[in-house]
């Protein structure tokens, strides 16, 4: 699963690529903005508001993109999107998440225990581990 997001992100950020790939994911970053607004319809404005200003700003801050800074603003708008819970689908989308989390959970357990690497951080050669 790493894999495929390297290179994915080598395909579209790499240097030496064409200028327009970058944009190519685009109209599915409006998809899923256009999603998670409808999603958040049901809370109030000033929620809605303090949402769409205060994740940018948390995000765009950030020096390196790793998935804990999207933690927080995740959090947020699950507690706020009242669609899973008047859903009648509520126990299969729970489900559905927590079976993708187990696997994410699984990936990075297996990459951090059996894939180590040669430290560049100074010349010692000692084996460190990646994890977020």
């Amino acid at each position: 699963v790493l894999g495929v997001f390297g290179c994915v992100w080598r395909l579209l950020f790499s240097p030496g690529k064409p200028f327009f790939l970058r944009y190519l994911p685009v109209p599915l970053y409006a998809y899923g903005l256009w999603l998670m607004n409808r999603t958040l319809m049901q809370s109030s404005t000033a929620y809605r508001l303090a949402y769409w200003i205060v994740t940018p700003l948390i995000l765009c801050a950030q020096f390196l993109l790793e998935p804990r800074y999207f933690v927080v603003p995740y959090l947020m708008y699950r507690l706020h999107s009242n669609e899973y819970f008047t859903n009648s689908h509520t126990f299969k989308a729970a489900f559905t998440e927590f079976i993708a989390y187990q696997i994410f959970n699984y990936v990075i357990m297996r990459v951090f225990l059996y894939s180590p690497f040669v430290s560049t951080m100074d010349n010692t050669g000692r084996l460190d581990r990646f994890t977020w």
